[in-house]
């Protein structure tokens, strides 16, 4: 299985993590509250095989370079 993002990286990337729950954001300028999340997301076993399954999910959705180029293929064709 794939494995949760842990990301200290803001913008458009932490929306991805967000909205499609493959991980979680921390801002690790705060080491309390990141160790807090780390570990919290560490204990929770059922949440981190979800996030690793939605990880995976999304890489075999958006990620797939040869499915990018046929629907950018089909798209041009179209034109």
């Amino acid at each position: 299985l794939g494995k949760p993002i842990i990301s200290g990286i803001w913008g458009e990337f932490q929306d991805i993590i967000e909205k499609f729950e493959t991980g979680i954001y921390v801002d690790f300028s705060q080491p309390e509250s990141a160790s807090e999340k780390i570990y919290a997301l560490l204990m929770n076993e059922k949440l981190l095989k979800q996030m690793s399954l939605n990880g995976l999910k999304y890489v075999i959705e958006y990620g797939n370079r040869k499915k990018i180029f046929q629907d950018f293929y089909n798209h041009i064709i179209k034109l």
